[in-house]
């Protein structure tokens, strides 16, 4: 009795054993044949992988050196690792595409855990589903309507005047910084209803804290960026909150601003409404913070060392100007009229852009081109390559406005900047400074908006003298020296 039963057992576990050889062989064979179509690339050192040399080029003036180097060696689409660990580079515009458009479907979001810790969990840029759809709509609708965009032209205006206003003739400024100070006004206005004053001055200097600490390791050790990034997300979600809290005590009171619509968006949600509007509120900030004073100071550094385009930009802007009382702003059509002033847009975004691609996670394993991009590896689609594609824009270091003046059929002024794109002989695809599919950035516009109405006033009052001026690309965009100017009357 007791032979048999060992005779039971032992064939049992034999039988088991046996099975879990076949699954392990069949395991091993499986993915010996998924790392096998892995896309070709190096994965650079153990740990770090090739983070050193992606940093330190794209650190440098020239960061599409990177992808363009190992696009030469392995094609458009290339593996490599680098800050979230094993990644995929695509690099070619249908590739993007790809990616971008199946958002939700194959990828989603996947940014470094100290990006999601300081700006929070619920930011749209981490969100999926119907979060992300309901905060992008309202964002969109808040920026879009024309009587609003009328509305936000005419104060950027208003606060672009008083800035020029208090600037000295005839010795130097830091013009990034005064810019900075004027998109700066102009979000807070937009996003809390804050006149300049003390607490706009608060959240600035605490913003650029927390920025900081955005791209590291994210340990809480007191004097690390991440440590100080975290304190100041501490001191801006009290001053939010305390804001949330008044408005809610004073129903009685209108305001007309992001966060209203923000509250008015959640305000259904039974859990974590206020943190939904605090983390939704910082990446807000985070989206239009630094990006338009950046933009404005590349265009006027490339204006500097182009004569002709600042020729071209000055006597379209003065034309405007002219029979007019200096008192007068810019009307919404006279702004759609700029057609020179937004191809200057343009070309100073495609060289000198903010996202040089955007961080997804594959949601599954992903059949692209006959490779696999495993399950939980990082996608990213790279957008500079795009922006320096030789056989798109000859000669592509040039500062060219002009190339964005070839239309392909007649323009309307009334057009929004989506449709003014497609009128072009540039295609749509090939302009990625906001990304793209579900997660298009919705202050395109208003970015476009406030170059514009700075740069009509900035080139019809001052003639300047500039410094040569040096890009950092790493960790963020900026002017090496924050473009230091002397200025004239014109």
């Amino acid at each position: 009795m007791v032979d048999s039963r060992i005779m039971v057992w032992t064939s049992i576990a034999g039988i088991a054993g046996a099975l879990w050889l076949v699954a392990l062989v069949y395991w091993r064979s499986w993915r010996f044949r998924k790392l096998e179509r892995l896309p070709p690339g190096s994965m650079g050192w153990p740990l770090i992988g090739e983070l050193i040399p992606y940093v330190t080029i794209a650190r440098s003036e020239a960061p599409y050196i990177f992808p363009m180097e190992r696009e030469k060696k392995y094609g458009t689409v290339f593996k490599t690792s680098l800050l979230t660990g094993k990644t995929i580079m695509i690099t070619d515009v249908e590739g993007v595409k790809f990616v971008l458009h199946n958002e939700g479907v194959l990828f989603e979001s996947g940014y470094p855990r100290s990006l999601k810790d300081v700006l929070g969990e619920h930011a749209m840029l981490f969100q999926h589903g119907e979060l992300h759809k309901r905060m992008h709509a309202m964002l969109k609708r808040f920026v879009s309507s024309t009587p609003l965009k009328k509305h936000l032209t005419r104060e950027m205006e208003l606060l672009t005047k008083q800035g020029m206003s208090t600037w000295s003739r005839g010795t130097k400024i830091l013009l990034q910084d005064e810019i900075q100070r004027i998109t700066h006004d102009f979000l807070m206005k937009q996003l809390f209803g804050l006149e300049p004053g003390k607490l706009s001055a608060t959240i600035f200097e605490e913003f650029n804290r927390l920025m900081g600490g955005i791209i590291g390791i994210p340990l809480m050790i007191p004097g690390t960026p991440y440590h100080r990034a975290m304190k100041a997300r501490k001191k801006l979600t009290k001053i939010i909150s305390g804001m949330v809290a008044f408005r809610r005590s004073r129903p009685d009171i209108e305001h007309k601003d992001i966060l209203n619509a923000l509250i008015e968006e959640i305000k259904q949600e039974e859990r974590d409404a206020d943190q939904i509007i605090v983390d939704n509120a910082l990446i807000n900030i985070a989206n239009a913070e630094g990006i338009p004073a950046v933009i404005i100071a590349f265009a006027v550094k490339n204006l500097s060392e182009n004569p002709k385009a600042l020729e071209q930009i000055r006597e379209e802007n003065l034309a405007i100007r002219k029979g007019k009382d200096p008192s007068e702003g810019l009307t919404w059509n006279e702004y759609m009229s700029l057609d020179f002033t937004h191809a200057v847009f343009n070309e100073t975004l495609r060289l000198a852009n903010g996202a040089q691609g955007v961080m997804r996670k594959a949601l599954k394993d992903v059949e692209f081109r006959g490779y696999v991009i495993p399950k939980g590896w990082t996608v990213l689609p790279y957008f500079l390559n795009i922006h320096f594609d030789e056989k798109m824009f000859p000669q592509p270091t040039k500062f060219h406005p002009w190339r964005w003046l070839e239309v392909l059929s007649t323009t309307s002024h009334s057009c929004n900047f989506a449709t003014w794109l497609q009128q072009r002989s540039i295609p749509s695809s090939y302009v990625l400074p906001f990304g793209g599919g579900a997660r298009l950035c919705p202050g395109q516009e208003l970015a476009k908006v406030q170059t514009a109405v700075f740069l009509h006033h900035f080139v019809t009052q001052f003639r300047w003298e500039a410094e040569p001026e040096k890009v950092i690309n790493f960790p963020k965009i900026s002017t090496k020296n924050h473009l230091p100017v002397v200025l004239h009357d014109l």
